[in-house]
């Protein structure tokens, strides 16, 4: 079959893969990323709440 396959079907062929190569990575580059940039807000968040608490607040959970 191969020898069937003309130039340009295979260039197509090529450039399809490609495509698709790029894809993929770009999706792979925001898997990585969007959990990435989740986790530094949530740092943030973190920072700011520690810094606005009073010493008196009871801790989660309590009924009094």
């Amino acid at each position: 079959m191969r020898g069937e396959l003309s130039d340009a079907e295979l260039r197509k062929r090529v450039a399809d893969r490609d495509q698709k190569l790029a894809e993929a990575a770009e999706f792979t580059t925001l898997a990585i990323s969007r959990p990435a940039a989740q986790h530094a807000e949530i740092e943030q968040l973190r920072e700011a709440v520690a810094a606005n608490v009073p010493t008196h607040i009871a801790p989660y959970g309590s009924c009094s």
